[in-house]
């Protein structure tokens, strides 16, 4: 009799054992499913000559360059941000009946590999593979605006997901 009170603690422990280490591995694997976040910049470029929106002036020197040059003003017109599920396509929220979506393809060292796919009510989309690396985001341009064209801005991080 007594050598079965002595086991009857001894089992609780390791049944506590055991649900203490799934409740880790379940906190783990939750904490892995959000591990890397995208922010998406809905940019307008125009020639208004109006300049850099001040929430955009981080990436001044990137619209210098081609073929942002050819354009003198932008403005933010959206920012979400959003968890990324490796290999499942995330669906955007974008402006001017544009429908699209951002896949995380591989997540190797610094470097996320993205596909950002567009398009526009009755064409076909458009597929824009790039890298986003921590302060170095990647742009696509091309669809035309209201005022002149969209950009897309993808800057993706590791790490919690935080809204931005």
């Amino acid at each position: 009799m007594k050598c079965k009170e002595q086991m009857h603690p001894l089992k609780m422990r390791l049944k506590l054992a055991l649900v203490l280490i799934s409740l880790f591995f379940g906190a783990l694997q939750a904490h892995a499913s959000t591990e890397v976040s995208c922010t998406i910049l809905t940019i307008e470029a125009s020639n208004a000559n109006q300049g850099i929106d001040q929430q955009l002036k981080e990436y001044a020197a990137i619209f210098k360059e081609k073929p942002f040059a050819a354009f003198n003003t932008f403005v933010l017109k959206n920012r979400e941000t959003y968890a990324m599920p490796t290999l499942q396509p995330m669906r955007l929220a974008l402006p001017d009946a544009l429908g699209g979506s951002l896949k995380l393809l591989s997540t190797e060292g610094a470097q996320l590999s993205v596909v950002l796919t567009l398009q526009r009510q009755g064409s076909l989309p458009m597929e824009i593979k790039g890298t986003a690396r921590p302060g170095a985001p990647f742009f696509a341009a091309g669809l035309r605006s209201a005022h002149g064209v969209w950009i897309f801005g993808v800057v993706c991080a590791r790490g919690d997901f935080v809204e931005h």
